[in-house]
């Protein structure tokens, strides 16, 4: 029974991380569309233009960075 558990956990496991790696691709778009639109619907300065498509950017990197991590983790654990 506890094998069978232990099993499971790692079915669970390997579902979550692929459903949070998959969700963090998507908000990784979502940021890259947002730094574009921000950055062309924004009368601004340059400065602030830039600060804006710099902060998006770091932060779908982070996600992207995440996603993959997870996705790693998650085919680790076969």
């Amino acid at each position: 029974m506890f094998f069978a558990t232990v099993i499971s956990m790692r079915r669970v496991d390997l579902l979550w991380f692929t459903l949070i790696s998959e969700v963090l691709v998507n908000l990784s778009a979502g940021w890259l569309g947002i730094a574009l639109a921000t950055m062309l619907a924004s009368d601004k300065s340059i400065v602030v233009k830039f600060g804006l498509l710099t902060g998006n950017l770091g932060l779908a990197i982070v996600s992207l960075m995440a996603a993959f991590k997870l996705r790693k983790r998650g085919k680790n654990d076969d």
